[in-house]
Protein backbone atom coordinates (compact mmCIF):
# COMPACT_ATOMS: atom_id res chain seq x y z
CA UNK A 1 0.00 0.00 0.00
CA UNK A 2 1.47 3.45 -0.86
CA UNK A 3 -0.73 6.69 0.29
CA UNK A 4 0.06 10.17 -1.04
CA UNK A 5 1.76 12.66 1.17
CA UNK A 6 3.28 15.96 0.16
CA UNK A 7 5.59 17.73 2.70
CA UNK A 8 3.35 20.56 3.82
CA UNK A 9 7.35 21.81 4.68
CA UNK A 10 10.85 20.70 4.81
CA UNK A 11 12.71 19.19 7.78
CA UNK A 12 13.30 16.43 9.24
CA UNK A 13 10.32 13.77 10.22
CA UNK A 14 10.76 12.04 13.82
CA UNK A 15 7.85 9.68 13.90
CA UNK A 16 6.22 7.35 11.13
CA UNK A 17 2.88 5.15 13.01
CA UNK A 18 -0.33 3.85 12.54
CA UNK A 19 -3.19 3.25 14.85
CA UNK A 20 -3.68 -0.71 15.08
CA UNK A 21 -7.13 -2.23 16.07
CA UNK A 22 -6.58 -5.74 15.88
CA UNK A 23 -6.66 -7.59 18.76
CA UNK A 24 -8.99 -10.45 17.40
CA UNK A 25 -6.62 -11.88 15.06
CA UNK A 26 -5.25 -15.10 15.52
CA UNK A 27 -2.67 -14.31 13.81
CA UNK A 28 -0.31 -11.42 15.23
CA UNK A 29 -0.28 -8.93 12.17
CA UNK A 30 3.01 -6.62 11.63
CA UNK A 31 3.18 -4.00 9.41
CA UNK A 32 5.79 -3.06 8.11
CA UNK A 33 6.35 1.43 7.17
CA UNK A 34 8.16 3.28 5.06
CA UNK A 35 8.38 6.17 2.27
CA UNK A 36 9.07 6.30 -1.05
CA UNK A 37 9.71 8.88 -3.78
CA UNK A 38 7.15 9.69 -6.90
CA UNK A 39 8.84 8.44 -10.44
CA UNK A 40 9.00 12.31 -11.39
CA UNK A 41 6.91 15.42 -11.33
CA UNK A 42 5.54 14.07 -14.76
CA UNK A 43 4.94 10.14 -13.15
CA UNK A 44 3.12 10.26 -9.62
CA UNK A 45 3.67 6.92 -8.88
CA UNK A 46 5.62 5.73 -6.07
CA UNK A 47 9.02 4.41 -6.90
CA UNK A 48 12.52 4.85 -5.23
CA UNK A 49 12.55 3.35 -1.29
CA UNK A 50 13.49 6.72 0.97
CA UNK A 51 13.34 4.78 4.32
CA UNK A 52 12.08 1.54 5.93
CA UNK A 53 11.23 2.65 8.80
CA UNK A 54 10.29 -0.92 10.40
CA UNK A 55 7.97 -2.40 12.03
CA UNK A 56 4.78 -2.19 14.49
CA UNK A 57 2.66 -4.88 15.11
CA UNK A 58 -0.45 -5.64 17.37
CA UNK A 59 1.40 -7.43 20.06
CA UNK A 60 2.49 -4.73 21.40
CA UNK A 61 -0.94 -3.72 22.35
CA UNK A 62 -3.82 -1.63 19.94
CA UNK A 63 -3.49 1.77 19.72
CA UNK A 64 -1.42 4.26 17.80
CA UNK A 65 2.31 2.67 17.41
CA UNK A 66 4.87 4.70 16.07
CA UNK A 67 8.45 3.98 14.82
CA UNK A 68 10.93 6.94 16.00
CA UNK A 69 12.68 7.82 12.34
CA UNK A 70 14.82 10.71 11.05
CA UNK A 71 14.85 11.54 7.42
CA UNK A 72 14.71 14.81 5.86
CA UNK A 73 12.05 15.79 3.01
CA UNK A 74 11.87 18.27 1.05
CA UNK A 75 8.88 20.94 1.30
CA UNK A 76 6.22 20.49 -1.63
CA UNK A 77 7.53 17.41 -2.78
CA UNK A 78 5.32 14.28 -3.29
CA UNK A 79 6.44 11.04 -1.28
CA UNK A 80 4.50 7.72 -0.71
CA UNK A 81 3.70 6.70 2.95
CA UNK A 82 4.21 2.66 2.80
CA UNK A 83 2.89 -0.10 4.53
CA UNK A 84 3.12 -4.01 3.69
CA UNK A 85 1.42 -6.24 6.15
CA UNK A 86 2.55 -10.23 6.68
CA UNK A 87 -0.80 -11.03 7.09
CA UNK A 88 -1.62 -12.64 3.58
CA UNK A 89 0.37 -9.24 2.75
CA UNK A 90 -3.46 -7.36 3.23
CA UNK A 91 -4.81 -6.20 5.82
CA UNK A 92 -7.95 -5.08 6.79
CA UNK A 93 -8.79 -1.20 5.98
CA UNK A 94 -11.71 0.23 7.60
CA UNK A 95 -12.71 2.31 9.89
CA UNK A 96 -14.02 0.53 12.81
CA UNK A 97 -12.41 -2.66 13.78
CA UNK A 98 -9.78 -2.87 11.26
CA UNK A 99 -6.08 -4.17 11.49
CA UNK A 100 -5.38 -0.67 10.59
CA UNK A 101 -7.36 2.62 11.00
CA UNK A 102 -8.79 3.90 7.09
CA UNK A 103 -9.11 7.15 6.32
CA UNK A 104 -12.45 7.66 4.12
CA UNK A 105 -11.46 8.96 0.92
CA UNK A 106 -14.63 10.84 -0.02
CA UNK A 107 -12.69 13.77 1.38
CA UNK A 108 -9.25 13.30 0.54
CA UNK A 109 -7.84 14.90 -2.69
CA UNK A 110 -7.42 12.88 -5.70
CA UNK A 111 -3.37 12.81 -6.65
CA UNK A 112 -4.67 10.63 -9.49
CA UNK A 113 -7.44 13.12 -10.37
CA UNK A 114 -10.96 12.20 -11.85
CA UNK A 115 -12.42 10.11 -14.80
CA UNK A 116 -15.16 11.05 -16.91
CA UNK A 117 -16.97 7.80 -16.17
CA UNK A 118 -20.58 7.59 -14.26
CA UNK A 119 -20.40 7.91 -11.84
CA UNK A 120 -17.10 10.04 -11.80
CA UNK A 121 -14.00 7.63 -10.20
CA UNK A 122 -10.86 9.32 -8.60
CA UNK A 123 -7.51 8.00 -7.70
CA UNK A 124 -6.35 8.49 -4.63
CA UNK A 125 -4.05 5.60 -3.38
CA UNK A 126 -1.51 2.79 -4.55
CA UNK A 127 -2.10 -0.67 -4.10
CA UNK A 128 0.67 -3.27 -5.21
CA UNK A 129 0.88 -6.81 -4.26
CA UNK A 130 4.76 -7.25 -3.34
CA UNK A 131 4.16 -11.00 -2.25
CA UNK A 132 5.85 -12.43 0.57
CA UNK A 133 6.31 -9.89 3.73
CA UNK A 134 9.66 -9.13 3.58
CA UNK A 135 11.92 -5.58 4.11
CA UNK A 136 10.47 -2.97 1.49
CA UNK A 137 11.87 -3.48 -1.68
CA UNK A 138 14.24 -0.96 -3.50
CA UNK A 139 11.83 0.01 -6.09
CA UNK A 140 8.15 0.25 -5.44
CA UNK A 141 6.47 -2.70 -7.40
CA UNK A 142 3.81 -1.99 -9.71
CA UNK A 143 -0.36 -2.16 -9.23
CA UNK A 144 -2.86 0.08 -9.32
CA UNK A 145 -4.81 3.03 -8.45
CA UNK A 146 -7.06 2.90 -5.49
CA UNK A 147 -10.39 4.30 -4.92
CA UNK A 148 -11.65 2.86 -1.61
CA UNK A 149 -10.89 3.77 1.71
CA UNK A 150 -6.99 4.19 2.32
CA UNK A 151 -4.57 2.90 5.31
CA UNK A 152 -4.17 5.49 7.61
CA UNK A 153 -0.38 6.37 7.91
CA UNK A 154 1.12 8.95 9.92
CA UNK A 155 4.34 10.85 10.61
CA UNK A 156 5.58 13.61 12.96
CA UNK A 157 8.13 16.23 11.90
CA UNK A 158 10.86 17.23 14.33
CA UNK A 159 10.04 20.74 16.53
Amino acid sequence: YAIPFVAPRGGTLSKIGGYLDSAAETTPVVIRLGIYSAASAINLLPATLVLDAGEINNGAGIGLQTLTISKVLTAGTLYWLAAMSNYDNTFDIALSTPDISGLDVTTTWPVFGFNTGNPPETGHWYLAEHGLYSPLPASFPLGSIQTGNMPLIVVKFSA
